[in-house]
């Protein structure tokens, strides 16, 4: 379209070549093909497939790419020129290496084995030197499968290539042919996520301009008259990576419906490479569900940094001590929230007080053991509370519990005192039923507590 429109301007119109419609290759494409080819190939690729794949649960395709953010750079060349020298040694495409990287990615965002996502094919009759000057659109996005298992790398990467290389024969299948012949049901999308991989040329401005937004500075075509604003390339897919094959070098743009970072998916994919690149380097048999997706960074961050919870503590206070410290110091402050019901540290402590001290006139002290049989409440609180600043101990007893089970544990503590609630109650009368040496002697302390 950009040399029609540059010939036309500079007066050259009458020089351009007889316009082919693009009705012409649809005719060619419905000719070549039917659903007696395509549907036997996308049924043995899908038809164990019964539930789509949705990285991070992101489920709506029908978006308009508002939400959208983007994130771009060229990978490390020396894990290009890897990757490229390991694809060549099996006898395999890069672009085979970039689908099982981003179903490593998809693997883990989604929690699946058997990852499906959408690639972009072009048309066959883009090959057509005749077809070359026919204005229409050239792509189909058709399902691509890659199962992340206990496989080897080596078997992973070659049925990627062998699936990859099968697709292009069915590259003018619909997609909705497609999504039919799995088991994912009717109305519900087979994926959410995409990869298009792109054969180009580096941008005359740098790997800075990389993306798909484009600016007047990056248009590179320029016409008497005409200002070129800008422009975006969307889709509608919440989800994708396209990889920017240059040769000699691979350039990644990935996009992410908020809240994903862009970047971080990035950072997963460039990962991804380096994890496979090893595999095939020393290790082929190694299972494919093994490689790592998370940066170092990252799986720093969430093994070691976020697990930091060492707290230094007063070796002589205990844990109602240090409670009743921070009721000093934010009595107003809220220390429980049930069903929607607070409670302030200053109303948590005078209940527990008042619950401590009948729990003394009945006789606890140190040592003595506090069965605390109740449903989850304020009052299981309250219970634990006010038998540590008695000096006693709790046993827990839940009231769900099979009777039998409470009823082993009422005879191996042997507690002095129950709490219970009415639920409690109940159960703990069943579990006495089934004791010989403490029945009738197990005490009940209700007032106060529930």
């Amino acid at each position: 379209m950009n040399h029609e429109i540059e010939q036309i301007l500079h007066g050259q119109g009458h020089n351009l070549p007889t316009p082919h419609p693009f009705r012409n290759a649809i005719a060619q494409a419905c000719s070549e093909n039917g659903h007696d080819i395509h549907e036997p190939f996308f049924q043995d690729m899908l038809g164990d497939v019964d539930e789509p794949t949705f990285p991070f649960g992101m489920a709506e395709i029908q978006n308009n790419g508002a939400l959208v953010a983007e994130s771009h750079s060229m990978l490390p060349q020396e894990l290009n020129n890897r990757l490229r020298l390991q694809a060549k040694k099996m006898g395999v495409s890069l672009a085979s290496l970039c689908h099982v990287a981003w179903s490593l990615v998809l693997a883990r965002a989604s929690g699946q084995e058997r990852v499906v996502f959408g690639t972009v094919l072009f048309g066959g009759a883009q090959n057509n030197q005749e077809d070359s000057y026919t204005m229409g659109n050239f792509i189909n996005t058709l399902p691509f499968r890659c199962d992340i298992n206990s496989q080897s790398v080596q078997e992973c990467v070659r049925q990627a290539h062998t699936r990859l290389a099968s697709l292009l024969q069915h590259e003018h299948a619909s997609l909705a042919l497609a999504q039919k012949c799995s088991g994912v049901p009717a109305g519900t999308p087979l994926f959410s996520a995409l990869l298009n991989y792109l054969h180009s040329s580096l941008p005359s401005g740098g790997t800075e301009k990389l993306g798909m937004e484009l600016t007047s500075e990056e248009e590179q075509v320029h016409y008497p008259g005409i200002e070129f604003l800008g422009g975006r390339e969307r889709t509608n897919y919440p989800f994708g990576v396209f990889v920017l094959d240059y040769s000699t070098a691979v350039g990644l743009v990935v996009q992410a419906q908020q809240p994903v970072d862009p970047s971080r998916v990035e950072s997963y994919m460039k990962q991804a490479l380096e994890s496979l690149v090893v595999a095939l380097e020393y290790d082929l048999d190694v299972a494919v569900l093994e490689l790592e997706v998370l940066p170092l960074e990252e799986r720093k961050l969430l093994l070691h940094d976020l697990n930091k919870t060492q707290h230094s503590y007063h070796d002589n206070l205990c844990i109602h001590h240090l409670f009743e410290q921070q009721v000093e110091q934010n009595p107003q402050a809220t220390a429980l929230v049930f069903n929607g019901q607070s409670m302030t540290y200053a109303e948590l402590n005078d209940r527990a007080n008042k619950l401590a001290h009948h729990l003394i006139g009945l006789g606890v002290q140190s040592e003595s053991l506090v069965a605390i049989c109740v449903e989850r409440s304020f009052a299981m609180i309250v219970g634990v509370l006010a038998v540590l600043k008695a000096g006693g101990a709790y046993v827990p007893l839940d009231p769900s519990y099979p009777k039998e089970r409470l009823a082993h544990i009422l005879e191996d503590a042997s507690p002095v005192i129950a709490l219970v609630d009415s639920v409690g109650r109940t159960a703990l009368n069943e579990a006495s039923q089934n004791l010989q040496n403490q029945k009738g002697n197990l005490k009940y302390a209700v007032r106060n507590f529930a």
